[in-house]
């Protein structure tokens, strides 16, 4: 069985290791902090069709020069409300609004620019405008200029800066900044390492309820760093990231009451909580699931299942998830007819194509390993 731990960075809370391969990790950024910003990076809206008077009238005022009906008409065109979508027609209103100052509509800019939705992708004025919303004390924009610092394709990444960007944005109470921020300390990433400044940043986000912050704070009382060893304060923190959802917790819960760590051991809660990570695509919850109907710990034994979640457990694309071994794989080839393994396989297919990955990585650790802080960092987010 395997736990789950602490990643290299996060992007916007949800629990994400960055990969050598930076490029991918600004979309990942973009998938998850966009709900951070004034207007959200979705798709895109056009004018050409405006049939709704308000939309006339907001349409109106914005060429005159009004910043909030620029940012409302950019809005408007972002989210298709009134009008057909066009991400060249938004990305020019919002270009307006940030042009006039605006910190959100800077940001928003500056996302456009990594994604390339609207305007021609160019990291190095994505930088520009994050630095402008950024001088304003925007925490979002602070955020952002913090993550392009570490993860750029086209910059020279600065750990440093990064770190006194995280800092801003989390002394202004913006809990993405937080969770980030603790892992910088705690992995001693553009910062000298310190384990009780980490729990420090965790706790505060973790007050406001972000879960992978909870998750977090699990790993630091199950290894002992910045607070005394408990498996008792672990084990809450990892069921409060829980039932909030947060896949990377659930694996854990359910590996505690596999091994009974400070609850009575009980298989079929523990597959409980595998199922509801495996569900999610998470890695580790995929393979504890197929291990456990292999064996039938928890569950009667079902080798067609338990090979429908390996091949789950593989699709998922942290490289530093826990997979099924290919020992494993084979012997439940064995186990199964090739009529029946192409039968699963077309299943599981299915299952992926229907949940596509969501943009993580998690980091997992044996169960009582000296440190959950094992693991790659490679200097970024």
């Amino acid at each position: 069985m395997r736990l789950n731990n602490i990643p290299a960075f996060l992007l916007s809370g949800g629990k994400m290791k960055v990969q050598r391969k930076r490029g991918r990790v600004l979309t990942l950024l973009l998938k998850t902090a966009a709900w951070v910003l004034v207007v959200l990076l979705q798709p895109c809206i056009s004018l050409a069709a405006q049939e709704a008077p308000e939309i006339r009238h907001l349409f109106t005022r914005a060429q005159q020069g009004y910043l909030e009906d620029q940012l409302k008409l950019g809005r408007a065109l972002q989210l298709g409300l009134g009008v057909r979508q066009d991400p060249s027609e938004a990305a020019h209103w919002m270009l307006q609004a940030a042009n006039q100052g605006d910190p959100s509509a800077q940001t928003d800019v500056g996302y456009r620019y990594l994604t390339g939705d609207g305007l021609s992708r160019d990291e190095q004025k994505a930088l520009q405008w994050f630095q402008r919303g950024a001088a304003e004390n925007y925490a979002p924009a602070q955020f952002a200029l913090a993550v392009l610092l570490l993860n750029g394709t086209d910059i020279h990444p600065d750990l440093p800066q990064a770190v006194n960007w995280f800092t801003r944005a989390a002394r202004q109470g913006f809990q993405p900044a937080e969770v980030n921020l603790g892992i910088a300390y705690a992995r001693g990433v553009g910062v000298a390492r310190d384990d009780i400044e980490a729990m420090h940043w965790f706790q505060k986000a973790a007050r406001q309820h972000s879960a992978p912050a909870e998750f977090l704070l699990g790993t630091m009382y199950e290894t002992g760093r910045g607070a005394a060893k408990s498996y008792a304060e672990a084990g809450r923190w990892y069921r409060r990231a829980a039932a909030q959802g947060y896949a990377p917790a659930q694996t854990n819960v359910g590996v505690l009451y596999e091994i009974g760590l400070d609850v009575p051991s009980d298989m079929k809660e523990a597959v409980k909580w595998y199922r509801r990570a495996a569900e999610q695509g998470e890695g580790t919850g995929c393979t504890n699931l197929a291990r456990a109907y292999a064996n039938a710990h928890g569950v009667e034994q079902d080798a067609g299942l338990a090979y429908f979640w390996a091949l789950i457990a593989k699709h998922d694309p942290s490289p530093i998830s826990q997979r099924p071994s290919q020992e494993f794989m084979e012997g439940l080839h064995s186990r199964i007819s090739p009529e029946q393994l192409a039968a699963i396989e077309a299943k599981a297919a299915d299952w992926i194509q229907k949940h596509p990955s969501a943009p993580r990585e998690w980091v997992a650790v044996d169960p009582g390993a000296e440190s959950a802080m094992a693991g790659d960092f490679v200097k970024a987010k």
